[in-house]
């Protein structure tokens, strides 16, 4: 293998014989790869020669008769050392699923990470991990100034894994120009911090005064907008009636509100009128 790729689905057994990676090629393994015989009764060696990159989804099995040599990377979720030698050139440490000289020091490969738009008008944080090594998850961070952030949402990341994974994240209170970043933290306390990820909020959304989420409301509905104004408004039921009224008060009051009126009010359509700063809104809701 000089300078191509090689893909085996299943388990690999050496025996008897030798394996060679060059410099420049690389060989995936999708379950285990077995060096060598276990069993010291039979000269049946299993020789690796590993000058490129191997990465195995199962066990490498390092059996007694086992040689690897080489330069090389090799990545695995599980090493066994059954008695085999490990004579990579650098770093001959496998225990944390890595060795060779292009191991990587932190607990995730990243593919991609972006964010953008919905069809809603909510911001989706997505990214992609080639692998990932004793990862406990992801810390989704937002700004609106670019400097200070601050957390939304842990996801839970997929412990060690050479299988490539897919994540995404949606922030239904986005409302003005901000910033996403991905803080990614392994079990030890060590992290890592993806690129910023800006987000412009488009023309079409910017007259809105505020965000209503969910649309559809069980226990609790949110209220997203500038704390810098006060709000007058009204909530208005689907017979036209005038449930609540606001003057000139903050928008965590309306929200603190609304979320104390909900046990009081029947299933069905509301619409909140807000204004604030010249601008005034319609917002529909829906309670269950």
């Amino acid at each position: 293998n000089d300078g191509g790729y090689v893909f085996v689905a299943d388990d690999v057994n050496v025996i008897n014989s030798e394996v060679s990676v060059q410099e420049g090629g690389e060989m995936v393994v999708g379950d285990n790869y077995n060096n060598g015989r276990d069993d010291l009764l039979f000269d049946d060696a299993g020789d690796l020669n590993l000058d490129g990159d191997m990465t195995v989804g199962g066990s490498f099995v390092n059996n007694p008769n086992g040689t690897v040599d080489g330069s090389g990377t090799l990545n695995m979720a599980n090493y066994v050392d059954n008695g085999g030698a490990m004579n990579l050139v650098t770093d001959t440490d496998c225990s944390d699923g890595c060795c060779g000289g292009g191991c990587s020091t932190l607990p995730v490969v990243w593919v991609s990470t972006e964010v953008s738009l919905d069809e809603m008008g909510n911001a989706v944080v997505s990214w992609v991990t080639a692998q990932e090594w004793d990862n406990h998850g992801f810390w989704i961070e937002k700004s609106t100034n670019g400097k200070n952030y601050y957390r939304l949402q842990f996801v839970e990341g997929a412990n060690t894994t050479t299988v490539e994974q897919s994540y995404s994240f949606q922030d239904l209170s986005f409302y003005e120009d901000s910033y996403y970043r991905i803080r990614q933290e392994d079990y030890n306390g060590d992290y890592d911090v993806s690129p910023v990820m800006p987000l412009k909020l488009p023309e079409h959304l910017a007259d809105k005064v505020v965000k209503l989420y969910p649309s559809v409301v069980t226990d609790e509905l949110y209220l997203a907008g500038s704390n810098q104004h006060s709000y007058h408004g009204l909530v208005m039921d689907a017979q036209g009636r005038v449930i609540r009224k606001y003057h000139d008060i903050s928008l965590q009051e309306i929200e603190s509100d609304l979320n104390g009126s909900l046990p009081k009010l029947h299933r069905g359509a509301y619409v909140l009128h807000i204004t604030s700063q010249g601008k005034q809104d319609a917002i529909r809701f829906h309670i269950e």
